[in-house]
């Protein structure tokens, strides 16, 4: 898990979780939800919702600054982004 104490390592370059995040009440929930996939999928899909929700809104481990985005550059006679193409001749043969 990213935001979970066994993801951080203290006074260390190589922590996953650069947060420092390490709340044992989140691990446990952590540890349900992922018991929870194995026979309920949809209990785990709300669970992890939750979880989400509740480290996001209390806890802030990190704030996004700015959303990323991509653009891409085409010549005047491209009618679409190749990759657009692709996909769009696989779906229809398949």
């Amino acid at each position: 898990m990213l935001l979970n104490c066994s993801g951080f390592h203290k006074a260390s370059d190589n922590s996953i979780n650069i947060s420092g995040l390490c709340d044992k009440a989140n691990d446990t929930q952590e540890a349900t939800a992922e018991t929870l996939e194995l026979t309920n999928p949809t209990a785990a899909n709300k669970l992890w919702g939750q979880i989400d929700k509740t480290i996001m809104t209390t806890k802030a481990p990190w704030v996004p600054l700015f959303n990323p985005t991509a653009g891409h550059l085409r010549r005047k006679t491209q009618r679409e982004l190749p990759v657009l193409a692709a996909v769009r001749s696989h779906t229809a043969s398949g």
